[in-house]
């Protein structure tokens, strides 16, 4: 059971070595040591069963836009998607940004604990696996930042869309969409600046004609990249865009 992330504390920041990072989590698995707790598991995943019934789950969503409703809310969209529905047709995360998930992803993300794709990557799969009675036409896009790659030495979302790919059997398109230029940080900006600011950000480089395409992402915030996303996605052709994130953020206030 989750009582302390000490796996989650101590890191360099450094260039990812792929063969470093797997050889650590098949270590992990093979001692079947919990990557959370250091308790003894038996999950593929690497992630004990009571560690798993402690993370944060997202139950209740809207089927638009992600963001928790009331379990008794009687609907299954948001009061702001019946006003204003997003470009992306359906949204779904795993978990609420909280603890440890907030942690997970913030060592994964910025410290190189890749290896938490491992178990991220596979509970999305069995999601998406739910979700889904047939997957004929889908397609995995992870959005892809060339400057966040320098700096990372990985994409966070590529990593968990391979791990999603290979449990599900649905394609990944890994150049399929690119961040081409930089933007500002969203945080402190208005919805509409928001919105300006990642205008014409992504670039499509190849067609999408009667696709379906679920984007595969880490966290979803305000849902202003996906929008963005999903415009140049249909655009290019796709039919449907569905978001699939690990971790969706409380609404404003």
């Amino acid at each position: 059971m989750i009582s302390a992330l000490r796996n989650l504390s101590t890191f360099n920041f450094r260039k990812v070595n792929y063969s470093e990072w797997r050889q650590a989590f098949l270590a992990q698995i093979k001692q079947r040591h919990c990557l959370l707790c250091d308790g003894n598991h038996q999950e593929s995943h690497g992630i004990c069963k009571p560690c798993l019934a402690d993370l944060p789950w997202l139950i209740w969503s809207c089927q638009l836009c992600g963001i928790q409703l009331p379990a008794d809310t009687g609907t299954a969209v948001c009061g702001q998607c019946l006003r204003h529905p997003p470009l992306f047709d359906y949204c779904q995360g795993l978990f609420h940004y909280d603890f440890p998930i907030r942690e997970v992803i913030t060592s994964f993300k910025f410290r190189n604990k890749i290896w938490f794709a491992r178990p991220l990557g596979e509970l999305l799969a069995d999601r998406i696996l739910q979700h889904y009675h047939q997957l004929p036409d889908h397609i995995l896009v992870p959005p892809l930042h060339k400057q966040r790659l320098r700096e990372r030495g990985f994409n966070q979302a590529l990593e968990i869309g391979r791990i999603v790919s290979r449990r599900t059997g649905i394609p990944l398109a890994h150049k399929a969409l690119v961040k081409t230029r930089p933007t500002a940080h969203q945080s402190g900006l208005t919805a509409g600046q928001r919105a300006k600011n990642l205008r014409g950000s992504f670039e499509v480089r190849e067609s999408f004609a009667h696709r379906h395409v679920l984007l595969i992402d880490d966290i979803l915030t305000t849902g202003h990249t996906a929008q963005e996303i999903a415009r140049v996605l249909k655009k290019a052709g796709a039919d449907r865009v569905d978001v699939f994130c690990v971790a969706r953020t409380p609404p404003p206030a």
